[in-house]
């Protein structure tokens, strides 16, 4: 393994994939699995860091797995059945119907046994694992309605543990501080003390394990005085066991940098860390210091929403989404990303989920590990300013209540201004105090209240000292404003005696003029008095004709009226009728509706109903002892499993259908009709000719050996080479081969005469060839001295030397582009341009090494597999995640397209062939071929596409049929007769109608 590979996993537990690297609790792990399997339920209790989650993950499980145990693992989170249910369509992706399963959860207290009896067919044994179990409890758990759905979900787990009907068992991991919140809840005590795993101390030789297996396991070598520090530093305080794992990835980390292959891990490397005490404080300073301004704003509060710090004074973990997080720092869901990114990288893992992850806005983050909380010290700080906040904000909330039910009053200082200076420091939003008290928009308008009511009492302070300074002022005013007045009035008077007698000489003479005017006035009078009369006379004929006109009006009135009654009498008429004949034509169309509805429940029924036979016949079928059974019996319920599944519309490529198709295949088949055993040694490589019905395949023995699609014969070289013969690669046209072996060389024949080399290209690279591809004319070739090399196809002249960081496992052509894709040891992707033979990172798997590439037939899609067996598909021209292939147990060493590019194949080290539908990848598991006893080194497509071959280091060629219908229409050929009645009744069912499996047959 390489140094670079870090064997300790920091504040996060181990995983299941790393149980290689878990030490020190074999015993332990044992006593749970003795615990487990007696009573069917366990609760394994501790206090935070002491390794419950790892003890389980990497300890427990893979023991199960061995077994082939089906494990449901899941958090419960704010709604636990819900989380049940997602778990189990994980294990069980045939549970698709997803409203069918959590009402069969939420029927009652038996919903996990219907469940288990509906979906598990195998009958394995079945795990549900609730890991950190107290999440039940946060979030007031007391509250009536909170407490009724974790009622029904632990009955759902307490009955599925007390009956023996199933093979269900039950494991809980909780923190020990929260055991006594399980005496709210009927049964729960009772089970919990009947069968409890309190996890013990670990004794100091199984500290030293964990100290030294994992360095051990990777070929290095940490110093016994750095062992006995750490023993002694942590022997006290072994609830910092995480501490000590993460404290140890800083120290190898640093050990890494110093490259200094010969020495140990030592003192002086861990002391750079800060040691136990300040190790963790430092990294986390250091990610927080790679921040600018703003985004450590959003750090803060962004750690403060994923502590969940009132709950009884104790500050704990909690998880948010990012989009709940963003709402209450007040940003876009894209400025919380990046700060997340920085503090969960995969030499950090302060944030779960890890970096593999994609984070999308509804991601749910979470701190890795409560230690966190206690050493980081600004942390530590942000924690108990979110405590004192959120206790300020339920005593505002409280308080706005009683003021709005008029018991009690509104703030004054210093009550009131403490408010303020928390409101302004903290800017509150709903998202952020729901949690505490749902009453936010209250609490804020008893503070804006408070705030209105000290401005306006200070406010009428200054008024009333405002007027009383206006009234004095008035006071005085109004006097002096009097005195100047009397003055101006008695000079006045004696101006006014002077004017009146001007004044009496003007009114004489207005008077003679107005006598004048009233004469006039009379006489215009007079001649006024008689157009009155005549106007009157006007006015009176005038009337008459009036009164006429509104009679006649009326009369056209009150017809029109009656037109109008009658028109709209009619129209009602008209709208009731219609009414009528659209009410029965929805009366027709609901009940049309209800029919076809009933008629097609009924079939999606029947389907269910047949699809599950299907899988049925086609498991007894493949379980079927031919040696006791009747082999066309066997072949039958396999072709009839067919015929159900393909006449209902079930997936052509599901496993179990595939699977009994091939058993019965098989029992009809010749062993060298699929088996091959032409090779003395492990074959490595396998490569299917593109314009022949011919394979070629190489491996340890030195032998290079054509066979037909029939695995037969076709030609061969003379005899073995006294080297191995490694990586194979055709060119596009099939008319020349390429062939590396262990002494670094490439030799390169044509199809012409396979029994000896055109020429061989040697001396070129200075380690061992790790792949070899063509591209057109050019031959491509990797080695581990981290070169890629391109040669002349005709002449082997070496044309470009590229040398890479990394060292190469795996390579894969992208012709279109001219250029190549180098998969290495230390996990990345490379992409590297053939012209100027510039390269970069394309992608990058953390702890893993890239061990096999290949690209689509068009080249737009590249697919990786690693060592330890994740298997992903990226688009080449969008460059984005496609698939992610689940299944792999252990390494994937080669991968072919099928040439439709529909089909991918896979060769693994846990033995298994599998074909996976990459069209239906999310719902439809692959099928899974076991026929070989050893690793499986490569796979391969003939041209047409109808046969997939595999090799084995267990010296064996397999061949398979790709497609369900090829062995159908096989064993139609071979079977010689159809069910009798009674076995169609025995084996099918007397309610389904018998129909002929092959109907050309009596």
């Amino acid at each position: 393994m390489s140094k670079t590979v870090n064997p300790f996993p920091g504040l996060r537990p181990f995983r299941e994939n790393e149980a290689p690297l878990f030490f020190g609790r074999k015993r332990h792990v044992n006593e749970i699995y003795s615990k487990l399997i007696k009573n069917r339920f366990v609760s394994v209790v501790g206090n935070s860091g002491s390794g419950k989650s790892s003890l389980v993950r990497a300890g427990l499980i893979p023991l199960l797995n061995q077994e082939s145990w089906h494990v449901c693992r899941f958090r419960p989170g704010n709604d636990p059945v819900h989380s049940l249910q997602m778990a189990f369509q994980q294990i069980w992706p045939e549970a698709n119907h997803a409203s069918e399963l959590d009402a069969m959860l939420r029927k009652g207290p038996l919903g996990i046994v219907q469940a288990v009896r509906t979906f598990n067919n195998s009958q394995k044994p079945v795990l549900i694992l609730v890991d950190q179990f107290e999440e039940l409890f946060r979030d007031n758990h007391t509250e009536k309605k909170r407490f009724a759905e974790n009622e029904s979900f632990i009955q759902l787990l307490l009955q599925a543990s007390l009956q023996s009907d199933l093979p269900i068992y039950i494991l809980l991991t909780m923190r020990s501080d929260f055991l006594g919140e399980c005496e709210y809840y009927h049964g729960l005590p009772e089970a919990i003390n009947e069968s409890q795993f309190l996890v013990p101390r670990m004794q100091r030789d199984d500290l030293q394990d964990c100290l030294t297996g994992p360095v051990e396991y990777v070929g290095e070598y940490i110093s016994p005085r750095l062992v006995q520090q750490l023993l002694d530093e942590i022997d006290e305080n072994q609830d910092q066991l995480p501490v000590l794992q993460h404290v140890m990835m800083r120290t190898w980390e640093i050990w890494v940098e110093a490259e200094k292959e010969s020495v140990p891990i030592d003192l002086e490397h861990y002391k750079k860390t800060g040691g136990i005490q300040l190790a963790l404080n430092n990294h986390a300073e250091e990610a927080y210091s790679e921040l600018n301004t703003e985004q450590q704003r959003i750090c803060e509060v962004l750690f403060r929403s994923l502590c969940a710090g009132i709950i009884g004074g104790r500050g704990i973990r909690k998880s948010a989404d990012i989009q709940t997080i963003a709402q209450i720092a007040q940003c876009s869901e894209q400025a919380i990303i990046p700060v997340a990114e920085i503090f969960r990288r995969h030499d950090r893992g302060f944030l779960l989920p890890d970096s593999s992850k994609k984070l999308l806005s509804d991601t749910k983050l979470d701190i890795s590990h409560e230690s966190l909380m206690r050493i980081w010290h600004r942390l530590s700080n942000w924690v108990k300013e979110e405590v004192e906040a959120a206790a300020l904000y339920v005593r505002i909330a409280e308080s706005a209540l009683l003021f709005n039910e008029g018991k009690a009053g509104l703030w004054r200082d210093p009550d009131l201004q403490v408010a303020l200076e928390w409101r302004e420091k903290q800017n509150p939003t709903e998202t952020w105090a729901k949690p505490f008290n749902p009453h936010f928009h209250q609490a804020m308008k008893f503070i804006q209240a408070s705030e209105k009511e000290k401005w306006y009492a200070e406010k009428d302070s200054r008024r009333r000292r405002f007027f009383a300074n206006v009234v004095i002022t008035l006071v005085l005013l109004v006097l002096s404003v009097l005195s100047i007045w009397a003055y101006s009035e008695r000079n006045n008077a004696e101006k006014s005696a002077q004017d009146a007698l001007l004044k009496k000489a003007e009114a004489d003479t207005m008077r003679n003029k107005a006598e004048e005017q009233t004469q006039l006035a009379l006489d215009n009078f007079k001649e006024a008095r008689q157009q009155e009369q005549l106007a009157l006379k006007q006015k009176e004929a005038t009337e008459v004709e009036r009164q006429r006109a509104i009679e006649l009006a009326e009369k056209a009135r009150v017809s029109k009226i009656r037109a109008e009654n009658e028109s709209k009498r009619a129209i009602e008429s008209s709208i009731l009728a219609n009414q009528q004949r659209q009410s029965a034509l929805y009366q027709k169309q609901v009940s049309d509706s209800l029919r076809i509805i009933a008629e097609q429940e009924e079939k999606k029924a029947t389907k269910l109903r047949i699809l599950s036979l299907a899988q049925n016949l086609a498991i007894r079928s493949k379980l079927a002892d031919t040696t006791n059974f009747d082999k066309q019996v066997k072949a039958l319920l396999t072709l009839q499993a067919y015929r159900f599944q393909i006449a209902q519309g079930g997936n052509p490529f599901d496993p179990v259908i595939m699977n009994a198709l091939l058993s019965a295949t098989r029992t009809y088949q010749k062993s060298s009709e699929y088996l091959s055993y032409r090779h003395n040694d492990a074959v490595l490589s396998l490569q299917a000719c593109p314009n022949q019905d011919m394979i070629v395949s190489s491996g340890n023995d030195g032998k290079l050996l054509f066979s037909t699609s029939q695995l037969k014969p076709a030609k061969e070289s003379d005899k073995s080479m006294p080297m191995i013969l490694d990586n194979l690669s055709y060119n596009a046209s099939g008319e020349r081969l390429a062939v590396s072996c262990d002494n670094r060389s490439i030799m390169v024949y044509s199809d012409q005469d396979p029994s000896k080399a055109q020429f061989t290209i040697i001396g070129k690279h200075d380690d061992e060839i790790t792949a070899v591809v063509w591209n057109g004319s050019q031959i491509i070739s990797a080695s581990l001295d981290q070169h890629i090399r391109v040669f002349d196809s005709k002449t082997g002249e070496q044309l470009k030397s590229i040398e890479l960081t990394s060292k190469p496992l795996a390579l894969a052509v992208n012709p279109d582009k001219e250029l190549v894709y180098a998969g290495c040891k230390d996990g990345k992707i490379i992409e590297i341009n053939l012209k100027d033979g510039t390269n970069k990172v394309y992608y990058e798997v953390y702890n893993d090494r890239i061990t096999s590439l290949v690209t689509s037939n068009d080249h737009s899609v590249l697919v990786f597999g690693t060592g330890n067996g994740k298997c992903k598909g990226i688009g080449l021209n969008q460059q984005s995640e496609l698939f992610e292939l689940n299944g792999h147990r252990a390494g994937i060493e080669n991968m072919r397209f099928h040439p439709s590019q529909k089909l991918l194949a896979t060769a693994c080290f846990d033995g298994k062939v599998r074909l996976y539908d990459l069209e239906n990848w999310q719902s439809s598991p692959p099928v899974e071929y076991d026929e070989h006893n050893d690793w499986v080194m490569d796979v391969a497509f003939t041209s047409d596409g109808l046969t997939l071959f595999s090799a084995s280091k267990d010296k064996t060629l397999r061949s398979y049929p790709v497609f369900a219908s090829q062995m159908a229409d096989y064993l139609t050929k071979k079977i010689g007769r159809n069910f009798t009645s009674k076995e169609w009744n025995l084996y099918i069912g007397e309610d389904i109608p018998y129909q002929k499996t092959i109907p050309n047959l009596p």
